[in-house]
């Protein structure tokens, strides 16, 4: 299940002009240039991350992405015009007994993205010790005796 946040940031970025014209943005969402961050910090610039899609599945996070990223193109447009970088980031988590997690972006969503000046970052965090304690539910028709699923 990917999860997908959108990043806005610059040295000179009004974060106050981005939550007038972003309502479903959140202050807690953002950071000001100078300010200390949760890692103890201080931010080089200022803006904002927003999540934009957890669905369940990576085709229908893709399309939520996609829907929530062109509804907020003019917005977009403005940032990236005055200087800012967007960034939509693709966060994925990989399982304890699995060699690596995949994903594959169509050529339609990435060419959306590249006409809204939206660069892509896929970032794969590793199971914690937590998650591996949990046992692996096998996949359907993975593991389990035939005629059992």
């Amino acid at each position: 299940m990917p999860y997908f946040v959108l990043r806005v940031s610059s040295p000179t970025l009004d974060v106050e002009a981005c939550l007038a014209c972003l309502p479903q943005l959140r202050r807690e969402d953002c950071y000001r240039k100078g300010e200390i961050g949760v890692r103890k910090r201080v931010h080089a610039e200022s803006g904002f991350t927003l999540s934009v899609a957890d669905d369940g599945d990576a085709v229908a996070a893709i399309s939520t992405a996609q829907r929530r990223l062109v509804a907020m193109a003019p917005q977009l447009a403005d940032f990236i015009r005055e200087g800012a970088t967007a960034e939509l980031d693709c966060a994925l988590w990989t399982k304890a007994a699995k060699l690596y997690t995949a994903i594959t972006f169509a050529a339609p969503f990435l060419a959306s993205l590249g006409s809204l000046g939206v660069r892509l970052c896929v970032t794969a965090y590793q199971p914690t010790e937590e998650d591996d304690d949990e046992p692996e539910q096998p996949e359907p028709g993975e593991g389990a005796a035939p005629g059992t699923t």
